[in-house]
C-alpha cells in the first residue's frame, strides 16, 4: 500500500502513514456500500473510454473501429445492455445501503 511508502507520491508533501481499512473493489460479499449520487454517467463514460477491454470485460464485440464515445455506443445493443449491468449493479448495492444507487466494497480492517 503505497501510503505507507514515503517514496510514493513525494510531491503531495502527505506524511506517510498505515491505513486501518482497506475497500476492495468488485467484491464478491459486499459489506460496505458508497453512495454515489449522480455520478453514474460519468462512471459509465469513463469505463467506455476503455477500448481493449470492451470483449474481455464489457461483453461489447460490435463496437467496431469507432471512436469510444458515450454518443457512438447509444444505440449499439451490447453496449446499452452493458450500461444496464452496470446501473443494476449501481441500484442493487444502493438499495444495501438505502440509497439510490452506490459503489460496493468489501471492507478489511485492522491492517
Amino acid at each position: 500500500m503505497a501510503a505507507r511508502d514515503p517514496l510514493f507520491f513525494p510531491e503531495l508533501d502527505a506524511p506517510c502513514h498505515r491505513p486501518d481499512t482497506l475497500l476492495l473493489f468488485e467484491a464478491d460479499e459486499v459489506d460496505h456500500v458508497e453512495a454515489i449520487g449522480n455520478s453514474a454517467e460519468a462512471k459509465l463514460a469513463a469505463l467506455l473510454q476503455h477500448r481493449s477491454q470492451f470483449r474481455s470485460t464489457m461483453g461489447i464485440t460490435s463496437a467496431g473501429s469507432a471512436p469510444a464515445t458515450t454518443t457512438s455506443l447509444d444505440a449499439d445493443p451490447e453496449s446499452l445492455e452493458f450500461r444496464a449491468r452496470v446501473l443494476r449493479r449501481l441500484a442493487e448495492h444502493g438499495a444495501l445501503a438505502g440509497v439510490p444507487l452506490g459503489e460496493g466494497f468489501h471492507r478489511i480492517q485492522g491492517l
